[in-house]
């Protein structure tokens, strides 16, 4: 019986050993079951056919055994006829090139800002054109185990775009024959994008070409200097795909910053300045119309000069370029004046004044009263007089295209009259 006991002990103590090594082990039986994918749905979706070149979008994402952490897009910028097989592909089969790469965003929706260059928009207003380009958008979810939904959700659309227009500026232009400019001339365009929220094109170019189009059995050149001219033969100078074209460069919202200045052009030749502007979604105009966005010039040297307006408050004003006026001795004279190159596009450079000088064509003649400028300094002469003798005024106004007109304003002193007192110079 004794030893039946023992052996019920031994017994119970070897399976207390036994389950207590059964309960230290964490290792856990079956098969590990595998990540589900998530899902992506867009949820606001742009008009497949037609839609503008903003488009705003919108989707949600779900995951079954976790939750989702973000989201990987991409477009595609399609051919006329919509989606493609390779608009699917992430890197280039041929050439390992990365094509339509995937972005990561934590936002469910966003604006784009899309292209729509291509020309043509079918059925559309010939008074209104517009550009298109067919889009694809793919969006796919991430979730917490870095799983991507495997069939991404995407859709294909259209956007489109109002063609942006343009034409040069410079003063009285005529519609129907050329117009006449110095040989430094600054001519300068203006641009208008309707549909985009600053109403502005993003950048321009331009294109000079020689007017000619033929010449004589003498070999003498034959320019285009009409409007007649000009829809005859037009064809044979300008082309949007000419090499001359200059590169696309900024549309700048400053007027003054909306100019080329083409220097030292040849005296007598008639030349096309033509412009074109492209927009945020990559359409450009498409005018070729004469005095508008191509502007027909001729080459005039000389003859251009500012339009100045001296005035002094006892003598008056003057727009001559040599005035004589005669004044009483020790007469005080506040001569201020204004300018304007505006009637050929340009821009005042400087203004100087001085009296009596020996050589007006000579920059350090020490009659200048003041350093060449358009500072407020430059804009008057300051008060003097004269005892006696004959006196001149000097003002020389240049502007941009270094165009000068200098005026003479002579002064005769009278000399003073019996019982008035002649005061002394302010010389």
């Amino acid at each position: 019986m004794g030893a039946m006991k023992f052996q019920l002990v031994v017994l119970f103590i070897g399976l207390l050993v036994l389950f207590a090594g059964c309960s230290g082990n964490t290792e856990l039986s079956g098969t590990l079951l595998p990540n589900s994918k998530p899902d992506t749905e867009i949820t606001g979706e742009p008009n497949p056919l037609e839609a503008s070149f903003q488009v705003d979008l919108n989707w949600i994402g779900s995951d079954e055994d976790g939750y989702v952490v973000g989201f990987e897009w991409r477009v595609s910028n399609n051919g006329t006829d919509g989606i493609s097989p390779r608009d699917t592909l992430t890197v280039d089969p041929l050439t390992g090139a990365i094509l339509h790469p995937w972005h990561f965003t934590s936002r469910t929706d966003t604006t784009l800002v899309l292209l729509a260059d291509q020309p043509g928009y079918p059925q559309d207003d010939p008074s209104k054109p517009r550009s298109f380009r067919t889009h694809s958008f793919f969006i796919r979810a991430v979730d917490d185990k870095g799983g991507v939904d495997p069939s991404p959700a995407y859709i294909s659309f259209t956007s489109t775009t109002v063609v942006p227009t343009c034409r040069v500026v410079y003063p009285n232009l005529s519609r129907t024959n050329y117009k006449r400019v110095p040989e430094t001339v600054s001519l300068g365009w203006e641009g208008l994008d309707s549909d985009f929220v600053l109403k502005e094109p993003t950048q321009m170019r331009f294109l000079l070409k020689s007017a000619k189009y033929d010449t004589t059995a003498l070999g003498e050149p034959l320019y285009i200097r009409t409007l007649y001219e000009y829809n005859l033969h037009y064809a044979k100078i300008l082309d949007f795909d000419d090499p001359e074209w200059s590169l696309w460069s900024g549309f700048y919202p400053s007027s003054t910053d909306q100019r080329i200045r083409l220097s030292n052009l040849p005296n007598g030749e008639f030349f096309l300045f033509a412009i074109q502007v492209r927009d945020t979604a990559g359409a450009v105009s498409v005018g070729l119309e004469y005095q508008k966005e191509v502007v027909n010039i001729k080459i005039v040297k000389g003859g251009f000069f500012p339009a100045v307006e001296i005035t002094e408050p006892i003598l008056g004003s003057t727009v001559f370029s040599d005035p004589r006026s005669q004044i009483a001795s020790d007469q005080p004279l506040n001569f201020r004046w204004t300018a304007s190159a505006a009637s050929y596009n340009g821009n005042i450079f400087s203004y100087r004044h001085g009296w009596d000088l020996i050589d007006p064509e000579d920059p350090n003649d020490p009659g200048w009263a003041v350093p060449p400028g358009v500072s407020s300094l430059n804009l008057y002469a300051r008060e003097r007089s004269y005892l006696n003798g004959y006196h001149t005024f000097y003002l020389r106004v240049e502007d941009d295209s270094r165009q000068v007109r200098l005026i003479k304003w002579g002064l005769e002193v009278l000399p003073p009259t019996e019982g008035i007192p002649g005061g002394a110079s302010s010389q």
